[in-house]
């Protein structure tokens, strides 16, 4: 697998990090806390709480699965000594009580990204995500999703 496609996957798994509950937040509200919490344990180089994120009927349309999305995260985590990730969500989009969108972009480098500005003077893979969500169990996980290149651009709209 080519290590773009490595760093995507832990890009993905980031985004997808969701697990907080919270019966009064409005849905939106805790898909974007899921997000948020993808970014601290990805960050924090926790393979398992990336992956609590995902669900086991997750398919990309790159035909990964969530055992391919295991092997990319740990590669990464691996193969990098620091992971430091900007991430903005741009759009949440609910399409039934259970089913959700969101469009996420993210920047990965090995050096903290304290925001938008610092891209300009960083080597950062960036990324935009079309993930695709679905409640199991109570809380929000990542079914699938697409990923493709972004730009720093589409970090300052």
């Amino acid at each position: 697998m080519k290590l773009s496609a490595v760093r995507m996957s832990v890009l993905i798994l980031g985004l997808l990090l969701f697990g907080c509950g919270g019966e009064k937040q409005t849905p939106e509200a805790r898909i974007r806390a899921l997000i948020s919490a993808g970014e601290v344990a990805a960050e924090s180089r926790d393979i398992s709480g990336v992956l609590d994120l995902i669900s086991e009927r997750y398919r990309d349309e790159r035909g990964l699965d969530r055992q391919a999305v295991k092997r990319i995260v740990a590669g990464q985590i691996l193969t990098h000594q620091s992971i430091h990730l900007l991430v903005q969500t741009d759009a949440v989009r609910l399409l039934t009580p259970t089913r959700a969108e969101a469009l996420t972009y993210v920047a990965m480098s090995g050096t903290r990204i304290d925001g938008p500005d610092d891209l300009l003077g960083l080597r950062a893979d960036l990324y935009r995500f079309d993930l695709e969500l679905e409640i199991e169990d109570g809380d929000w996980r990542i079914t699938g999703g697409q990923w493709r290149k972004a730009t720093a651009a589409d970090f300052f709209r």
